[in-house]
């Protein structure tokens, strides 16, 4: 497997990246009081039938001028190879005015998953925001998507925030709401 940084050759390829997810498991948001005095509270609940992403981690010719738009000094974007085809993308960025590295994309193919590109990819993202003095990691997740939260768990990542209408108006009924989760260094 070879980490090499993004370059415009690749934005085409970042398709060959199968990135669905599957759950049996979510986490359930609850909503609290209104107004400025709203709580949420976060319940781990088992799905009846399994959550299965379609089309996660596609990159659609917007997200790929994004992504070209970050591709400077400020940013770290890698690709994992693997006998000639793209199995892993990070694509991350420095927020100087809140000094962190944001983490846009962690993407690994489904066949290869847990043999450790995603904690590699992860460990020089954490390198690179060390190396430029920013105080932590953020990144943004779904509640349906179990196997990443784990993941980010286990990096040291802790949940700081959600939003409920992130992706919709109906994210709550929806039962997928954003989470948000920080890595201080």
């Amino acid at each position: 497997m070879e980490y090499k940084p993004l370059a415009q050759a690749h934005l085409s390829r970042l398709a060959e990246i199968k990135a669905d997810y599957v759950s049996d498991k979510y986490l359930r948001v609850i909503k609290t009081g209104d107004g400025l005095e709203v709580g949420f509270a976060l319940r781990i609940e088992h799905l009846e039938e399994p959550f299965r992403s379609q089309g996660y981690g596609i990159i659609r010719e917007k997200d790929k001028a994004e992504i070209r738009s970050r591709m400077d000094a400020q940013a770290l974007q890698l690709v994992v190879e693997h006998n000639g085809r793209l199995i892993g993308f990070l694509d991350a960025e420095i927020e100087s005015w809140r000094n962190v590295l944001k983490i846009w994309d962690v993407l690994v193919d489904e066949e290869h998953r847990r043999q450790g590109i995603g904690t590699e990819l992860m460990r020089r993202a954490q390198e690179f925001a060390a190396k430029n003095n920013c105080r932590a990691l953020v990144v943004e997740t779904q509640t349906t998507n179990w196997p990443a939260l784990n993941f980010y768990l286990k990096m040291g990542f802790q949940v700081c925030a959600v939003d409920d209408h992130f992706y919709t108006n109906r994210d709550l009924e929806r039962k997928e709401v954003a989470l948000f989760l920080y890595r201080e260094l």
